[in-house]
């Protein structure tokens, strides 16, 4: 999960801080996300989804990955 958010945020010219700010979030929550340290919420993996253009499951760890 990690790679691939930091991946297409490097294609997209975002920072955390300016994704943080376009999803509505802490900086420190998307620096969690990619770290593979947290899990979204489902109106967060929306958003997200929809600002990186990847599947909202991709925000969410499921307690197999845990």
């Amino acid at each position: 999960m990690a790679t691939l958010i930091s991946s297409k945020m490097e294609a997209l010219h975002l920072t955390d801080a300016k994704l943080a700010a376009d999803v509505g979030c802490e900086r420190s929550m998307i620096t969690k996300l990619k770290l593979g340290k947290a899990t979204a919420s489902l109106p967060l993996a929306i958003k997200l989804s929809k600002a990186l253009d990847l599947p909202p499951d991709t925000f969410v760890r499921t307690e197999a990955a845990a």
